[in-house]
């Protein structure tokens, strides 16, 4: 198996908890189904889960949800 992270700068500490957050959150929005949604259950604003979001389709290279002012669908 490929190490998704094989080839970056060492994180650090705060880095691998930043990814664990970011990965955190995603989780709820799929869960919850939006994003205001999963802000509500991690006790976040919108904007911080929408950051934590960003940053990790960035970290990744690929979107990972496709947002519409209706709809949040998970790519596959």
């Amino acid at each position: 198996a490929e190490d998704c992270c094989a080839g970056r700068k060492n994180r650090g500490t705060l880095g691998w908890m930043d990814l664990l957050a970011q990965m955190s959150s995603f989780v709820r929005i799929v869960e919850s189904g939006s994003l205001s949604a999963a802000a509500r259950r991690l006790r976040l604003s919108l904007p911080a889960v929408s950051r934590q979001l960003r940053a990790l389709e960035e970290e990744l290279g690929s979107p990972l949800v496709v947002r519409t002012t209706r709809r949040l669908t998970v790519t596959e």
